[in-house]
């Protein structure tokens, strides 16, 4: 009910109040005069005094009714304005995607795309919602609504170049999931698609260093290092003192076989951030691959103590630490490797398949029987698997069983070459 509308009611509830009283009064004023007898004039007094204490209490219920119809109509405007007020501050756009871009900042990604969704369903046509709400549903895991939102942007407005480059991570993102998964030939094609549109984004605005920097990864995803370095290189002249950059910037030098100057990278990228753990990764890996063992496991450690996520730190750590010999600190890390790759159970499945070999250098080969059969069953594709339990078994004396594991490697791919 709006305030004209309870005011509208509130006065002619008065209008009506205040004609009966009107007559009312003309009513008490049209009475005859009582007799001049005694009697009549006593009984004339005490009535009297009853229709004036009526009236007293008449008046003080009229007050008390108006005092609470202007009460009822305070409370109806304030409780309308506030409804205004809520709808101007909590039902706008730009409070919704405020308070998705504040959720985002806080890591509630799923409750920043929802925001972002209210500001889509006022206006459909708002890239730039669509794009905010792509990059937090990629975030939050959900690559493939992430990636059709990215597609409505990149539609509505084809000339921003964060909207290509954005759609450019979510492909990226589903390639590396796919790889993770065991399925190259997928994770290959979306990050075909993530160059087109790394490219995309390059030739619409050149100056962005990161633009340069994610198609310069993707590249290097197809083993094009000339092109891979050539963008890398660019990005750095944009943004010198990015320390990813410099990490990125170091394997690929590596790769071209540029070693000393790989290193020198690798070690700056760290100087310029030491809380980067990607940083000492890429430096550990550097180090591993020119034999500095010792240093290497520095390394990895100390990108482990900045990052505890980070599955491959702990596999490359668990590596060194093998081939040093320290196999039980190199179970230790393949352990915890294992975890962090639930979702990929093809990662997942190496993992136990490193764990594995390493329980086997510890003699322990019931327990290696244990995780290589956890391998299989996170991932039944891995020939290697199959090939150790294959081992395992002979050695059990298991050799029906140990047959049709060696067969299964065959199946799976495994040559003659990779048995002897």
């Amino acid at each position: 009910m709006t305030s004209e509308v309870m005011a509208a009611i509130v006065t002619g509830v008065a209008g009506v109040i205040m004609t009966a009283l009107t007559a009312l009064v003309e009513w008490l004023k049209s009475r005859p005069a009582a007799p001049e007898s005694k009697i009549l004039l006593t009984r004339s007094a005490k009535a009297a005094r009853r229709r004036r204490g009526m009236r007293l209490w008449l008046i003080v219920a009229v007050f008390c009714f108006f005092v609470l119809l202007t009460l009822i109509i305070f409370l109806g405007v304030q409780h309308e304005a506030r409804q205004k007020v809520k709808k101007i501050l909590y039902d706008s756009p730009e409070f919704h995607m405020n308070m998705g871009d504040q959720l985002a900042d806080m890591g509630d990604f799923a409750g920043a795309a929802l925001e972002y969704s209210q500001v889509i369903e006022d206006d459909q046509s708002d890239a730039f919602a669509h794009d905010k709400r792509a990059v937090a549903l990629a975030k939050d895991g959900r690559l493939e609504e992430a990636l059709e939102e990215n597609k409505i942007a990149c539609a509505l407005a084809p000339d921003v170049a964060q909207y290509h480059n954005d759609k450019g991570v979510t492909l990226t993102k589903m390639g590396n999931r796919k790889y993770a998964e065991g399925n190259e030939k997928a994770a290959k094609q979306y990050n075909k698609d993530a160059i087109e549109a790394y490219k995309t984004a390059v030739e619409l605005d050149s100056k962005v260093a990161e633009y340069h920097f994610n198609l310069s990864q993707a590249l290097a995803g197809t083993y094009d290092n000339d092109g891979a370095i050539s963008e890398c290189t660019t990005a750095l002249q944009l943004n010198p003192d990015n320390s990813e950059y410099h990490s990125v910037y170091a394997i690929l030098l590596w790769i071209k076989g540029r070693k000393d100057n790989a290193l020198h990278e690798a070690r700056k990228a760290v100087e310029l951030d030491p809380d980067n753990d990607y940083a000492y990764y890429a430096l550990g890996v550097l180090l591993y691959l020119s034999n500095q063992l010792d240093e290497a496991v520095s390394a990895y450690r100390q990108a482990i103590q900045l990052n505890t996520d980070r599955y491959t730190s702990y596999d490359h750590l668990g590596r060194v630490l093998y081939r040093l010999g320290r196999y039980r600190e190199a179970l230790k890390e393949f352990e915890s490797a294992i975890p962090l790759q639930e979702t990929y159970p093809y990662q997942q499945s190496i993992e136990y398949y490193n764990a594995a070999y390493t329980l086997i250098r510890l003699n322990r080969y019931e327990e290696a029987l244990q995780y290589v059969e956890s391998g299989i069953e996170a991932y039944p594709d891995l020939p290697e698997n199959h090939y150790l339990r294959y081992a395992l078994l002979t050695y059990f004396n298991r050799h029906e069983e140990a047959e049709q594991e060696r067969q299964a490697a065959y199946d799976l791919g495994l040559s003659e070459e990779e048995y002897t």
